[in-house]
């Protein structure tokens, strides 16, 4: 592997304030260390008793989210990074782990890092389980220079994007019952990933009769289909 390849990459973390990704809030991207992505998956199962009888057997409880544990480093020695390690781990902090003003909860999370398809799926949606800080390198007068952080997420996708997942068995049309504060043309983004096609926030209109792109109130059911153009 050559010398550029090793260097630190910057990785990208978008946050939202609502689950289906549509109000960004902020963004920030931080050096990455390629050694160290992990990602997990858990499936629990619980122990089934049978009397008078040695077999064992487990029965199916249920999967849990995937997690992801990423290490990011924060060095004031390397070149063009010149600003405080201490303030760039508290905007890390707002952007992830504080609580959102507005929705009372922890922000949703979108992380990207170059051409790493996480699973297909272009980036890993979550929110921060734990975050956990580890100073390195000091200067004389205590002042951090380097550290590294590291940040624990739990998935958290969009429901849209959820329930057309449930739906692949018909890869060109998913029913979506549609959330608060969620415009069609929100809906037609976020299904394009999905269905084997394009979908337009127009073509949503006319395929559910619809005067126009407005006209749906949450937990309206839409039909999203590429067969119609707009």
């Amino acid at each position: 592997m050559s010398i550029t390849l090793r260097q630190p990459a910057k990785l990208t973390i978008v946050a939202y304030s609502d689950r289906n990704r549509v109000h960004r809030v902020d963004r920030m991207s931080v050096r990455y260390n390629p050694d160290s992505v992990n990602l997990g998956y858990r499936t629990e199962y619980a122990a089934e008793n049978f009397i008078n009888t040695s077999e064992e057997t487990n029965r199916y409880v249920r999967t849990r989210p995937g997690g992801l544990s990423i290490e990011l480093l924060f060095d004031a020695t390397m070149p063009g990074n010149w600003g405080s390690i201490d303030r760039q781990i508290a905007r890390l902090k707002t952007v992830c782990y504080d609580v959102h003003a507005a929705s009372q909860e922890p922000r949703y999370l979108n992380i990207y890092w170059g051409r790493m398809s996480w699973n297909n799926h272009g980036y890993f949606p979550g929110r921060i389980t734990g975050m956990s800080v580890r100073y390195t390198l000091f200067e004389r007068d205590a002042e951090p220079i380097r550290a590294t952080v590291l940040l624990e997420l739990m998935a958290d996708d969009s429901s849209l994007l959820q329930g057309a997942k449930g739906q692949l068995e018909s890869p060109n049309r998913v029913v979506i019952d549609m959330p608060d504060a969620t415009s069609l043309a929100a809906v037609a983004a976020q299904t394009s990933a999905f269905l084997a096609g394009y979908v337009t926030y127009l073509a949503i209109a006319a395929d559910n009769d619809l005067d126009s792109p407005d006209a749906t109130s949450p937990g309206d059911s839409v039909q999203v289909s590429t067969n119609t153009e707009a």
